[in-house]
């Protein structure tokens, strides 16, 4: 986990957009909106937090592509670098006749040059290249902690679920004991125990069959954390109801301030810009300097000045890129490539708008049915609580104790579902915002 919240810093290693105003006014709204997010108690969410950090040091889609923008990483000091520098010897089987003697042997070594600032563009292009890759990362990320907790809040409501046909089974089990004890004092009727028999039946079945759901989504869960999927999967009594206070457009300004697959494609823009530079410089001259040395044995036939000296010669090469056809092909397709990206930015940004008014709705739609469903509750309980009375005391059917209490029922299991799905929703929101799991759930 250490090497994640190492490069979780790195957000401003790489700035997208340099000092401008508008991008700092929108950041300035961005902490605003966190300031919007009221939140009743933090601890709740102390074990979700917990499996969140487990999914983070151990997923492995999420450490494969870390790795991979590590990789990127190692490339700028091999781009950056000067080709290797050449040597080379050469051995006279038949010696060279000089003047001054034989030349019997030849050193040369030579260093090339790419054209000025072709390597600090390569380095650029690289260093952006890993920008895109740590984007991608966060986006994984992102997607990950969202998995984790939709999955979480579907354990939730399975979990919520089996307490509460657990708890309804057993008051069929009383009510099964009214009915006999009514049917004992002569005003009952064995259709009531009849029917009271039949729903618990019915109910155990469902019961069975949402432990059957709670194992598969255990095991969907243990795999995101990767662990083994029979580990058992502790989740929460209880949530903490949201309340979410926000401005649409400045909401929808900070995403796209602030979401990696936007910023991945903003970033692989710039990088494209550094290509079209190294396409421009590669077709500049390159050159080289060297030396080169010859070993020269004296003459024995006579004596002359110098007799025997040593060759030793400076080198300047020139490499002249005469053919530029494939040098302007280069820098086409990266006007080509940045056309595409540019429709790609567009089409991504009304895709961030659409999963926006997306997930808004869907909080707005939960948090409707929450209150609504709560109050229900609330009633139906008093109904309900009204009809067994009278039924324990030979007035009414069973068949109404068993409506109110099948309602009753119903209004439980949607309660607690509302509830989840407002959590998947303020998910959603936090995974299109990208912001940090560690602060969202914060008390402001």
């Amino acid at each position: 986990m250490n090497r994640f919240k190492k490069f979780d810093t790195m957000n401003g290693d790489f700035q997208l957009r340099k000092n401008t105003l508008s991008n700092y006014l929108i950041w300035v709204k961005g902490i605003m909106i966190t300031l919007f997010f009221l939140f009743i108690n933090n601890m709740s969410f102390g074990q979700l937090n917990e499996y969140l950090q487990e999914a983070a040091e151990h997923n492995p889609g999420l450490q494969a592509q870390f790795n991979r923008y590590y990789a990127d990483l190692q490339k700028v000091p091999q781009v950056g670098a000067l080709p290797d520098p050449k040597a080379s010897l050469s051995y006279a089987i038949l010696p060279t006749e000089t003047r001054v003697g034989e030349r019997v042997m030849g050193i040369e070594l030579s260093q090339s040059f790419p054209w000025f600032g072709t390597l600090a563009a390569k380095k650029d292009a690289a260093s952006q290249q890993a920008e895109v890759s740590y984007q991608e990362f966060l986006k994984v990320k992102n997607e990950l902690f969202y998995e984790v907790k939709s999955a979480y809040y579907q354990l939730y409501v399975t979990q919520k679920s089996i307490n509460t046909t657990r708890r309804y089974l057993d008051i069929l089990k009383r009510d099964e004991k009214v009915s006999l004890s009514r049917i004992e004092g002569g005003e009952g009727s064995m259709v009531d125990v009849l029917q009271v028999q039949m729903e618990a039946k019915e109910r155990q079945a469902q019961l069975e069959m949402l432990l059957d759901i709670q194992q598969t989504q255990s095991a969907r869960f243990n795999t995101l954390l990767n662990h083994s999927v029979n580990e058992k999967v502790e989740v929460q009594d209880s949530l903490v109801s949201a309340e979410l206070v926000w401005d649409d457009q400045v909401l929808m300004d900070s995403i796209l301030l602030k979401n990696p697959e936007l910023n991945a494609l903003y970033q692989r823009n710039t990088a494209l810009n550094s290509q079209k530079v190294i396409a421009q410089k590669e077709g500049q001259p390159s050159f080289g300097v060297g030396v080169s040395y010859g070993l020269v044995t004296p003459r024995t036939d006579m004596d002359v000045p110098q007799n025997g000296q040593d060759i030793l010669m400076p080198m300047a090469t020139l490499s002249i890129p005469i053919y530029r056809k494939k040098y302007k092909a280069k820098i086409s397709e990266v006007d080509y490539m940045q056309q595409s990206l540019q429709q790609e930015i567009e089409q991504k940004k009304n895709s961030l708008e659409a999963q926006l008014v997306q997930a808004i709705n869907q909080y707005k739609d939960a948090d409707r049915k929450r209150l609504l469903y709560a109050e229900l509750l609330v009633q139906s309980r008093q109904a309900s609580n009204i009809i067994t009375q009278a039924y324990a005391g030979g007035e009414g059917s069973y068949e109404k104790v068993l409506d109110i209490e099948q309602q009753v029922l119903r209004y439980e299991l949607a309660l607690d579902k509302a509830g989840a799905d407002l959590q998947i929703a303020i998910a959603l929101l936090e995974k299109l915002w990208a912001k940090n799991i560690d602060t969202d759930h914060a008390n402001k």
